[in-house]
């Protein structure tokens, strides 16, 4: 699954801040059950016997998140300058294939209180389909959840539209467990975000060629696809 690799950040001649317990990873129940069951060594308090001392094995700081819950985190640099990175947001479950749930995830880019419009980022890697007028309350109660007080009571809006929204796309060929180019394409505009990034994109997509296929289609200005490396930088005005 990829989560024993984090031992590259836990090498035996690593230096931390004293009192850090690891490498902070947030999930929910069931995923924290089935962590358990594949990676028994990264619970050591809990599996005998535990892995020895010496062992090149990631020390993980387990947290349980609740879907449809605030999540708040916060991250202390490794280099002990006591910088902290602070975030909030709130998972959404949506369909990952016909009998499973994976987590979207909501996040404000924006600190609450800073003034303006709260500006809002979907992340939904995996998902097979999504009914959008279910969802949509769903993702308004999460809007309420990440605003400040004084926010929530002034706002009135049935549904803050979103800023950025990273999206599922893995061919065009339909996929039990994840959106083809067409479901896509229909979400993103059902969703309606500002920006568009599609992501998980298979080998059968070529970048230049699907470029030129949204332009094509009138949302290149929208929409667009991801890459490896791929940064969202913030402009001037404050859009994505």
């Amino acid at each position: 699954m990829g989560l024993d690799d984090l031992r590259e950040f836990r090498r035996l001649d690593d230096v931390r801040p004293a009192g850090a317990r690891g490498t902070p990873v947030v999930a929910d129940e069931r995923t924290m059950g089935a962590m358990r069951r594949v990676f028994g060594y990264l619970f050591p308090a809990e599996w005998e016997p535990a892995a020895p001392p010496r062992s090149w094995v990631a020390t993980i700081a387990w947290r349980l998140l609740r879907p449809r819950e605030r999540t708040s985190v916060a991250i202390t640099s490794r280099d002990r300058s006591g910088a902290v990175a602070a975030f909030d947001f709130v998972a959404l479950p949506v369909l990952h294939g016909p009998q499973y749930e994976c987590n979207s995830f909501l996040f404000r880019m924006d600190a609450p209180g800073a003034g303006g419009a709260p500006r809002w980022l979907l992340y939904m890697s995996d998902v097979s389909e999504l009914d959008v007028a279910a969802f949509a309350p769903q993702l308004r109660e999460a809007q309420q959840q990440l605003l400040s007080p004084a926010e929530a009571a002034a706002d009135a809006a049935p549904y803050q539209p979103l800023e950025l929204l990273v999206l599922d796309m893995m061919s065009w060929a339909p996929y039990v467990s994840h959106l083809s180019v067409e479901a896509a394409l229909a979400l993103a505009a059902a969703l309606g975000a500002r920006q568009t990034h599609f992501t998980g994109l298979s080998h059968t997509l070529e970048y230049a060629a699907m470029t030129q296929e949204l332009h094509r289609r009138g949302v290149g200005g929208c929409m667009a696809m991801g890459y490896d490396g791929c940064v969202i930088a913030e402009a001037a005005d404050g859009g994505a």
